[in-house]
């Protein structure tokens, strides 16, 4: 069995950032966000609801993200039916890897990681952070829903949504230039400073509905570990046909 992920990876890689910046309330701006953000690279906690085949499928782990937004990782741990399916992202620019225990059975001996270039990815890591407010526009309907607490710490909730064909327009861009997920619901728990404490998103991952959350941000953190696998290692999809038609 094999559970990919990695079809969709623009958008969630766009839900993501968005999550990250778009959302204010009285007092907090999009524009002031985005300045607190300015220059600091991110990690979180990660947990991918799904139902796989009628079997609830539920990935945890990490996302790793750059301060210049050009580099991410996350890898997650998850099985279905006793299948591991466990896969690992690294992406830098508009290139990514998958690697996965559920892809051993098709890989040639000695390689490990599926490797894809897309010039379909969503093009954030060319985004200047004045590009990045206006993209942060097109967050609508934000709506506050009262007080809550996330691990210990007081925070507002917010819901809304963000539609990407209308970020792209107002930056002159494709409207396709951030993937095609139109338009993405979100929440998120800020703290009194406006930082983000929890973020949650429902999204469809290779035709399934997937619920997203994402906690325990910490900023300014390590991101040496998001490079290219070893070139030994590594396959191109157009010989496995994994994510692609051979």
């Amino acid at each position: 069995m094999r559970i990919l992920i990695g079809g969709t990876v623009a958008a969630v890689l766009a839900a993501v950032v968005v999550g990250v910046f778009a959302f204010g309330g009285e007092g907090v701006s999009f524009a002031n966000a985005t300045d607190r953000m300015q220059g600091k690279s991110v990690r979180s906690n990660m947990t991918m609801t799904m139902s796989v085949q009628g079997t609830e499928l539920v990935m945890k782990g990490t996302a790793l993200q750059s301060a210049d937004l050009k580099r991410y990782k996350m890898d997650l741990k998850g099985d279905v039916a006793g299948t591991d399916v466990s896969q690992t992202l690294v992406v830098v620019g508009k290139e990514f890897w998958i690697a996965s225990p559920s892809f051993d059975a098709v890989l040639p001996q000695g390689k490990r990681w599926v490797h894809i270039q897309d010039e379909n990815m969503p093009d954030f890591g060319s985004m200047s952070f004045e590009e990045l407010r206006v993209f942060c526009e097109a967050a609508t309907d934000i709506e506050e829903r009262g007080e809550a607490e996330v691990d210990g710490v007081r925070a507002t909730h917010y819901v809304g949504k963000v539609d990407l064909q209308a970020a792209a327009k107002k930056l002159g861009k494709d409207t396709k230039a951030f993937g095609e997920t139109g338009t993405v619901p979100l929440e998120l728990w800020l703290d009194e400073s406006g930082n983000a404490l929890r973020m949650k998103m429902d999204m469809t991952v290779e035709g399934s509905k997937a619920t997203i959350v994402m906690d325990g941000f910490e900023y300014d953190v390590d991101t040496s570990s998001i490079k290219a696998p070893p070139k030994g290692e590594v396959v191109a999809d157009s010989e496995v046909g994994i994510f692609s038609s051979r």
